[in-house]
């Protein structure tokens, strides 16, 4: 496969974990319309880019060369995006429920975004070391 598009479908398809963490997670009576799955897609981008890029250059700063330190990297940085999504919910009134409900919500995405990192590495292939910003 071309290098270039190789890098095009690990960046289309390495959210989808994410995504499929926020479908099987929606209330039962909120049907998955085709508009609310592309709409649930996007926003899968928005969890999973800014935790995996600041997982990449951070986890070259601190010269890390293994998968698996980089995945519990991201593990942390989207669990930590997610209690500061929670936060500015909380913030803007919006109800984000008990600290049991943020903290099921920051594992619940930790371990998608790992996940989906994971997945994003794969569909780089093994030539690259990590992805490139």
């Amino acid at each position: 496969m071309h290098p270039r598009l190789r890098v095009a479908v690990a960046a289309l398809l390495g959210p989808t974990v994410v995504l499929l963490l926020m479908a099987g997670t929606r209330p039962y009576y909120i049907q998955m319309t085709p508009l609310l799955t592309l709409f649930t897609y996007l926003f899968a981008h928005v969890l999973f880019w800014p935790p995996a890029l600041a997982t990449n250059f951070i986890g070259h700063r601190l010269g890390f060369k293994s998968l698996p330190r980089f995945v519990i990297l991201m593990c942390v940085l989207s669990a930590l995006l997610s209690v500061l999504l929670d936060a500015l919910g909380f913030l803007l009134h919006f109800d984000p429920g008990g600290w049991r409900d943020i903290s099921r919500n920051a594992g619940n995405l930790g371990v998608a975004g790992a996940g989906a990192y994971i997945l994003y590495r794969v569909l780089l292939g093994r030539e690259s070391s990590a992805p490139s910003a």
